[in-house]
């Protein structure tokens, strides 16, 4: 009989000690879940702000092209202006 009521203890022990490591398992992948979720959500987020950073570039490289353009027809006026002065 204490042989029985031994192994029903170990039993019981070990259906605890199942159900915690269940409990924790279920835990992990709770967190892993949420965790995953945050990360999609602030890779969005810099998928957005490179998008946005892009656009910005382009914007600031068209202005760019046409700073360098009106420096270009103004240095051709002021050679244009320097030789009806010197004329």
């Amino acid at each position: 009989m204490l042989g029985k009521t031994s192994a029903q203890r170990e039993v019981t022990d070990l259906r605890q000690e199942l159900a915690a490591s269940k409990d924790s398992r279920q835990t992990i992948i709770e967190e892993t879940e949420a965790t995953n979720e945050e990360l999609k959500a602030a890779n969005e987020e810099i998928e957005s702000s490179n998008e946005e950073l892009q656009s910005t570039n382009e914007e600031l490289e068209t202005a760019k092209e046409e700073l360098q353009s009106t420096n270009e027809e103004l240095t051709t006026l002021n050679e244009e202006l320097s030789n009806l002065i010197l004329r």
